[in-house]
C-alpha cells in the first residue's frame, strides 16, 4: 500500500486517506491500515516515545490524515486535536433525491 504524501518535514507527515482505508486497527480486521503504512515507512514509536496517529478519520472518510514523527510532535499534536485547537473543515458531495 502507498499513500500519498501530502506535506513532510522532519516532525510530522500528512498524508491522503482514501475512503475505505482504516486509520488503525481496531483488533477485530486484519485488512492494512493506514498506521500499518506509517509503522512500515517510518518505524513504530514505543510507550515512552510515541509516534504515529495524532487524529483519526473513519473508514468511510477521505481526508488529510496527520502523523507524528518524533515523540515532541506526537504530544503537540494530540494535545492540540483533544484541545480542539486545530481547525477542520470538512466538505460533502451529494446527489439525487432520496
Amino acid at each position: 500500500m502507498e499513500l500519498t504524501i501530502l506535506y513532510e518535514d522532519a516532525n510530522v507527515v500528512a498524508v491522503a486517506k482514501p475512503a475505505g482505508l482504516i486509520t488503525h486497527s481496531d483488533g477485530r480486521t486484519e485488512e492494512p491500515t493506514a498506521e500499518d503504512w506509517f509503522i512500515a515507512r517510518y518505524g513504530a514509536g514505543t510507550v515512552d516515545a510515541p509516534t504515529g496517529y495524532v487524529h483519526r478519520l473513519d473508514r468511510d472518510t477521505s481526508g488529510v490524515l496527520v502523523f507524528a514523527k518524533t515523540p515532541e510532535a506526537y504530544a503537540f499534536l494530540r494535545k492540540a486535536f483533544h484541545d480542539r485547537e486545530v481547525k477542520k473543515t470538512y466538505l460533502a458531495f451529494v446527489y439525487g433525491v432520496s
